[in-house]
């Protein structure tokens, strides 16, 4: 623990964020589901792909084989030993933490922030899928640090498997088991949606944004603004995008025509990440058999380590028979002073050193709120 506070120290200053403050948690969530709640989409579209193969005939299964780089018999074995396991959980949920990075590797030694965190519970006995995002911002007494910054220190303390730092606190201050954690970045988006070919995206509001920070300049070799800049423009109406397109949409931050919101920015990131569920579930993909076996395999490369294909395999056999029963519901944390029992609040910025944060009223309560919305369980 006080290894842990004291590189906590050390990186202090270079994990603050911006000091101003941010539109309300609360007010953002509840107008939308945000990328917050669509990160989860993106993961169970992808691991999806895992089991795909179960309906694969054998030539197909061949040919399926060859495009992940892998052997059929290997594939025929995962799917024995998926089907014949139980899946991990606790008291019939299983329950997952997402963390969604947005890291450039030209913008230097800046810290890998996680720029959204949820939590996601699976009730394998009645098919309920609820997420609760958590406030990046929100602080912890024990590190004294907002929990955007646990995967940065994580690296420090377990360099091999960072995300494991975030799910032990975050776990710790909900009283929630993490089984699975799941780490995404916005590269691993445009990645998937150049192998599936491009989107189609409809652009509600064109906007022009003359301040997008280039990707292919390094800001601690280069510092002249007309360098450090580009102007890019998207108007209105449908396009197909690739992913470098894609990202420049999601991650501008200076467009007029009202796009230079956290609220726009993130109806921007829905609007990508539904694109990229219709495009990988449409039956063009799915007939596609060469396709679906580098989806299996990107699979693999990105995200098996933390969630096995064997492990998607036996929660899908287990929520087989409710399948028609499976919902997604998306929860909030009730913020102080708006809701009176809120068990989070924003405390004023001096405390913090000028720090936009939301700090937990009562543990205890916290932790109830946390139970009871996303576990569905009734505590006293």
């Amino acid at each position: 623990m006080e290894n842990i506070q004291n590189k906590i120290l050390e990186k202090k200053q270079l994990v603050s964020e911006e000091k101003q403050p941010r539109a309300s948690f609360l007010v953002i969530n509840k107008k939308q589901i945000l990328i917050r709640s669509t990160v989860l989409a993106l993961i169970l579209v992808v691991a999806m792909l895992a089991a795909t193969f179960i309906a694969i005939a054998n030539y197909k299964l061949t040919v399926f084989a060859d495009s992940a780089g892998i052997e059929k018999k290997d594939i025929i074995q995962t799917l024995k030993t998926g089907w014949q396991q139980i899946p991990t959980e606790t008291q019939n949920h299983k329950n997952l933490l997402i963390l969604g990075l947005d890291s450039l590797e030209t913008r230097g030694n800046s810290t890998p922030l996680t720029d959204s965190i949820m939590l996601v519970s699976i009730n394998l006995k009645t098919g309920d899928v609820n997420t609760l995002p958590l406030p990046r911002d929100l602080w912890s007494e024990d590190y004294q640090a907002k929990i955007n910054a646990l995967y940065t220190y994580g690296i420090d303390k377990y360099p091999n498997n960072p995300e494991k730092f975030p799910e032990e606190v975050i776990s710790d201050i909900t009283s929630v088991p993490i089984h699975h954690t799941m780490v995404i970045s916005m590269k691993k988006v445009s990645d998937l949606i150049d192998l599936v070919g491009g989107v189609e995206i409809k652009v509600e509001k064109g906007f022009v944004d003359e301040q997008f920070p280039r990707v292919d300049v390094d800001v601690t070799i280069t510092t002249n603004p007309n360098e450090l800049y580009e102007t890019i423009e998207f108007k209105a109406g449908k396009q197909i995008m690739s992913g470098e397109t894609a990202l420049k949409y999601i991650r501008s931050r200076h467009g007029n025509n009202e796009q230079n919101t956290d609220n726009a920015r993130s109806i921007r990131q829905q609007a990508v990440i539904n694109a990229l569920a219709r495009s990988i579930l449409s039956q063009k993909t799915m007939l596609n058999t060469r396709l679906l076996g580098k989806l299996y395999q990107y699979y693999l490369n990105n995200f098996a380590s933390n969630l096995p294909p064997e492990e998607i395999i036996s929660t899908g056999k287990k929520l087989l028979p409710i399948k028609k029963s499976l919902q997604l519901k998306n929860v909030y944390l009730d913020i102080y002073p708006d809701d009176p029992e809120g068990a989070i609040e924003h405390p004023p910025q001096y405390l913090y050193d000028g720090q936009w944060v939301y700090t937990i009223r009562n543990g205890q309560n916290f932790k109830k709120e946390i139970q009871q919305k996303l576990l569905d369980q009734k505590i006293k």
